[in-house]
């Protein structure tokens, strides 16, 4: 499993390319000079398969929770973290008050693969 900006260092399989000389083209390598043709594109393609979210490893969003647990604003809640800078406060409703990051931060770091030759297989 890997990330999407890891995915776009990777070779797709599927890309076709007309190649400039025919006699020394070998099928995969690009001989011309855009060195992105020929990459992965990650979740724009409709192969991308997204692995469940399990923890924040794999894009689950994190959070933080405030000094007061019972807070209705971030006053109430205490001084945020440095560490939560550009988090949203989620005030207490069924859960404690927390600093939730980013969901975009989050999506940064969540897996997927190429569905073309299948799921592959975890060994933890």
């Amino acid at each position: 499993m890997i990330t999407k900006s890891q995915a776009r260092g990777k070779w797709c399989p599927m890309v076709r390319l007309a190649p400039i000389d025919p006699e020394s083209y070998d099928g995969i390598t690009s001989t011309r000079d855009d060195v992105d043709i020929g990459r992965c594109i990650a979740s724009a393609c409709a192969m991308w398969r997204w692995a469940p979210i399990t923890n924040p490893d794999n894009g689950a969003r994190r959070h933080f929770a405030a000094k007061n647990p019972n807070a209705h604003t971030e006053a109430e809640a205490g001084q945020r973290p440095d560490s939560c800078d550009g988090w949203e406060f989620c005030e207490c409703d069924m859960d404690p008050a927390c600093w939730v990051e980013p969901e975009a931060d989050a999506m940064d770091r969540r897996k997927g693969y190429c569905g073309l030759a299948g799921k592959p297989e975890v060994i933890a």
